[in-house]
């Protein structure tokens, strides 16, 4: 095989080792081979090697094959895991391979091991690539139904300030200030919601084609959300209440542009679908190692069976179909809070309110 493979060997025998390597050689292999005895050596080879395939012999003085690929599922890894051992019947090699192992060999039937290791590595591979093409066709997918929804909410809008504009042009009285008014009112909405889909298209672009970068930088949390809290009063509904509160640090690492959009988008939510009179609540809370923001609102609430999907693409809630919107915000948000390794939930009771609450570890 051309291709340097990385392997992570667990064995505690040196002549085994060397035996091992020896056949390997023997085909031609290129490989970079880090061997360990133990779990600790595991452990932290798996975090710090990133190997391309495990190598492991069955027992070892505290240490075993079972338990080793129990940890590599749980880190759900896509690492092949070949078993070598001269101490177990065939029958339970099977079982083994039932398990989940890629496959087994004896220490006596080494010849074997490089067709094995190039199997599994293929293998691999051909589910690496399928992922990808998986991908690929979801992402098209997406871009074709964002074309579609793009065009329809583009029409509306369009057609609204074409025929207000129209309309304006034949109010030229003082005593049509009010009709104007109207209609100059519909224009700037439409306006607003042509680029609310905009920065959606935009935002999912980058994100899709994993262009958008994080940049940490430490500031004051306080500030930052105090600014957008009361920049989205000005948008908010007549008669609404935005509060904001804080406790604990001040300072976080996170980056500031994403965390404005989040924050932007979860109020703007919340504005869109409480009542004229809602109150929205914004709080935020910073300790040594987590920082915590809530958005709650005692608006319409989601129904219940419908909040795990609301941060899935295009998706709107079934009581939301009569109040403009893309279905992008909550999932470019999902998207935003989950490149700082962050995460969102959301709490909602029909008719009540919600409630959006974002968790970041401050360790980045």
């Amino acid at each position: 095989m051309n291709q340097l493979i990385k392997m992570l060997h667990l064995e505690d025998s040196p002549t085994d080792v060397e035996l091992i390597g020896y056949e390997l050689r023997k085909c031609d292999f290129e490989f970079e081979r880090l061997v360990v005895s133990d779990k600790e050596g595991y452990v932290k080879a798996l975090e710090s090697f990133c190997p391309d395939i495990v190598l492991s012999d069955h027992s070892l003085p505290s240490f075993n094959s079972l338990k080793a690929f129990a940890i590599l599922q749980e880190i759900n890894a896509n690492i092949p895991f070949i078993l070598i051992t001269s101490r177990m019947s065939e029958e339970y090699a099977v079982e083994m391979m039932k398990e989940g192992f890629d496959d087994y060999i004896f220490k006596d039937r080494l010849q074997r091991l490089p067709i094995a290791v190039k199997k599994a590595i293929n293998k691999k591979n051909e589910e690496k690539l399928k992922q990808l093409l998986a991908r690929e066709r979801e992402i098209s997918e997406m871009r074709l139904k964002f074309v579609s929804l793009a065009s329809h909410e583009f029409r509306t809008p369009l057609g609204t300030i074409l025929s207000s504009s129209f309309l304006l042009s034949k109010y030229v009285n003082t005593e049509d200030q009010g009709k104007r008014r109207v209609h100059i009112d519909r224009i700037i909405a439409s306006v607003n919601l042509l680029t609310e889909t905009l920065n959606d298209y935009l935002s999912i672009s980058k994100i899709d084609n994993q262009k958008l970068r994080v940049y940490y930088s430490s500031f004051s949390i306080t500030d930052i959300t105090s600014a957008i809290v009361d920049t989205m009063r000005l948008s908010s509904k007549e008669g609404q209440t935005l509060i904001y509160d804080h406790e604990g640090l001040d300072l976080v690492d996170l980056d500031s542009t994403l965390y404005n959009a989040i924050l932007t988008n979860l109020i703007s939510n919340s504005i869109k679908y409480a009542n004229e009179d809602g109150l929205i609540n914004v709080r935020t809370i910073v300790t040594n190692s987590t920082y915590i923001l809530s958005v709650k609102d005692n608006g319409i609430g989601i129904p219940k069976e419908e909040i795990p999907l609301l941060f899935e693409y295009f998706f709107r809630a079934s009581n939301a179909a009569n109040i403009k919107g893309t279905g992008l915000g909550l999932y470019i948000v999902r998207r935003y809070i989950e490149l700082m390794n962050g995460v969102i939930e959301c709490k909602s009771e029909l008719g009540t309110g919600t409630e959006f609450i974002v968790q970041f570890k401050l360790n980045n």
